[in-house]
């Protein structure tokens, strides 16, 4: 497993409230955790680890990215927020380690807005209806309302687009160190799984809104890593693996 994706796991475990995946699968649909050190972020459409360990908030309503970490007690504090002048609508979120870059989806203007880690802005480009966004090979990809995958260079030049109408209402996307891509279709109930080329291999879900087994009600993200994939269903409030 590489080390972003080993890093973003343990951070994912804990953030849960859970040691391992399979206690998460135990408990998927258990509440994450809050107590005294709890903060309120009221709108949060996505979330990435940073390079050391901070969590990164898309916060929709306050149009900005808020960064938390936990204190030695365990407890959440806000450590800064940005992207209040740049921002209309934050969704999906991504973060560049090497060159520590955060990429942020935006529905005021349809663009990426891009930042470094210290939330600076640096740059954006445009997108038509962004909203998930992930990594893979330097490059960008990014789920569109419209259905599209598209896939921009670091650089913001469109290099294509790829499953034009195969996912209904594409929320968050994810891609693995194969290069298959998995985009949350919250219109499906399912997440879908693409070849690097757009061919369809599998989905994970049954279709059905539903809180039955094997049902994905509503996803609205999802993570990957060399063995599990993690979808957040805001149907019935749960983490499925």
């Amino acid at each position: 497993m590489r080390l972003g994706l080993r890093h973003a796991k343990e951070q994912i475990l804990h953030l849960l409230g859970v040691e391992s995946v399979e206690e998460l699968k135990f408990v998927k649909t258990r509440v994450v955790p809050g107590g005294a050190g709890q903060i309120t972020v009221p709108s949060v459409y996505g979330v990435a680890v940073g390079p050391n360990g901070e969590i990164f908030a898309t916060d929709h309503s306050s149009n900005r990215v808020v960064v938390l970490r936990r204190d030695t007690e365990g407890s959440h504090e806000l450590v800064t927020s940005f992207g209040q002048d740049h921002l209309q609508g934050p969704r999906g979120i991504a973060i560049d380690y090497e060159e520590e870059i955060i990429y942020v989806a935006y529905s005021g203007s349809d663009s990426i807005s891009v930042f470094g880690i210290d939330g600076e802005h640096r740059n954006e480009f445009e997108a038509n209806g962004p909203w998930g966004i992930a990594l893979h090979d330097n490059r960008i990809f990014v789920s569109q309302t419209s259905g599209d995958i598209v896939v921009f260079s670091k650089l913001g030049v469109q290099e294509q687009s790829i499953l034009s109408g195969q996912v209904v209402d594409p929320r968050g996307i994810a891609v693995d160190s194969d290069g298959t891509i998995y985009v949350a279709s919250e219109g499906q109930h399912m997440v879908r799984a693409f070849s690097a080329a757009g061919t369809f291999i599998r989905q994970y879900g049954n279709g059905s809104a539903s809180n039955a087994n094997g049902s994905v009600h509503t996803p609205s993200d999802v993570c990957v890593d060399d063995e599990y994939v993690y979808v957040a269903c805001q149907g019935n409030h749960s983490v499925q693996v």
